[in-house]
């Protein structure tokens, strides 16, 4: 018996939130775990290819008029390193070298460490279907080899490469070991194995970065704090992300409030200073609100709104036909939604919400989120 009344205030939690008029803010955006597997073959294959160097020269590319530099990856294994050179391929990376990132710092004992992961921007595009409605998070595996000594060539190198339009060849080679030692004499290129150009390999030094990530990784410490966890992004970014999903989820709807002068219809309502973005979004709200419910505003019976409100953003496509439903919204249901919008980004910043829209939104502006 005691179970049932626990779930009946349970259930009249969520009905007493689901009738009440609620704000919401685009710019929270919908965090979403992804898992690189094929991050995680790269490695084992790296690792069991036995990765023992690289071969540093110059070498011609195709649509380059001279030389340019050339990196290439000397193993042991053929079989294992060709098996690493097809995941880069399912990267992306023969058609896109950036498609991989190749990091390379030189440690202060002479010694360097070399890295390597896919592009996370990239793979966004390549496995989001609408990036500005997520903050993705991605998991995966990143291969880290430990050199002895250094190349001269790579400090040559590392001025030049900092050049967004400095390119550099990737390639990949075995060579013959002797007692467990590499024999540099027999290197040999993996013939029709992937080869590529990138723009984005970065070269540091320990002294520049002390604190690179890598560090943490070969020594086995832990940072105290780091990535992995809970994170909320700054007021600055919550607005950016704001106007991203408007411009990319309601381009006729923006178009439509903007013809509709309501923007500045709204701030003839107010003295306090608002932004065009809150103006977009509390119309916005309105509009949705009566899509997604018997016609009712501020989402009044929609239950679960932080979760509710991605799923069907993202299934849903602005045509841009009659009937505009913008032209027809009351003004004063518009300010009262942008009201709760101010209200719903300040309880997330963890702010005083105080009874009066001025207090609120002179605190909502000061913090950054305009």
């Amino acid at each position: 018996m005691r179970k049932k009344k626990r779930n009946r205030k349970k259930k009249q939690k969520s009905l007493s939130r689901s009738s009440a008029a609620r704000g919401f803010d685009f710019g929270f955006l919908q965090r979403v775990m992804y898992a690189s597997t094929s991050s995680v073959d790269l490695n084992n294959h790296m690792t069991t290819a036995n990765v023992v160097g690289c071969a540093y020269g110059f070498d011609r590319a195709g649509g380059y008029p001279a030389p340019i530099p050339r990196l290439t990856f000397v193993a042991e294994l053929e079989g294992e390193l060709r098996a690493a050179t097809k995941c880069l391929e399912s990267w992306g990376c023969a058609d896109d070298g950036d498609s991989v990132d190749i990091d390379i710092v030189l440690k202060n004992d002479g010694g360097y460490l070399l890295g390597m992961q896919p592009n996370y921007a990239r793979m966004m595009m390549r496995m989001v279907k609408d990036s500005a409605l997520v903050e993705p998070i991605f998991s995966g595996a990143t291969w880290i080899k430990s050199i002895d000594t250094t190349n001269p060539m790579l400090f040559e190198w590392k001025d030049n490469l900092k050049s967004k339009i400095a390119p550099i060849k990737v390639g990949f080679a075995t060579a013959k070991f002797v007692a467990g030692v590499p024999q540099f004499d027999t290197i040999k290129p993996l013939e029709g194995a992937l080869s590529f150009v990138k723009f984005g390999l970065t070269i540091q030094t320990e002294e520049e970065n002390p604190d690179h990530w890598f560090f943490d990784i070969v020594r086995h410490t832990k940072r105290k704090s780091g990535p992995f966890g809970p994170r909320k992004g700054t007021p600055k970014d919550v607005a950016a992300a704001r106007a991203n999903v408007i411009n990319s989820a309601f381009p006729v709807s923006r178009t439509r409030i903007h013809r509709q002068g309501l923007t500045e219809k709204i701030e003839a309502l107010t003295s306090t200073p608002i932004s065009k973005s809150q103006v977009e979004q509390a119309a916005i709200n309105i509009l949705l609100s009566r899509e997604w419910t018997d016609s009712q505003d501020h989402y009044v019976g929609v239950a679960n709104l932080d979760e509710e409100w991605w799923k069907r953003v993202g299934h849903r496509v602005e045509i841009a036909e009659p009937p505009d439903t913008i032209s027809g919204l009351d003004l004063t249901a518009v300010f009262r939604q942008l009201t709760l919008d101010v209200e719903y980004t300040l309880r997330h910043h963890g702010a005083n919400v105080s009874a009066k829209f001025a207090t609120n939104q002179k605190l909502f502006m000061r913090l950054g989120y305009g």
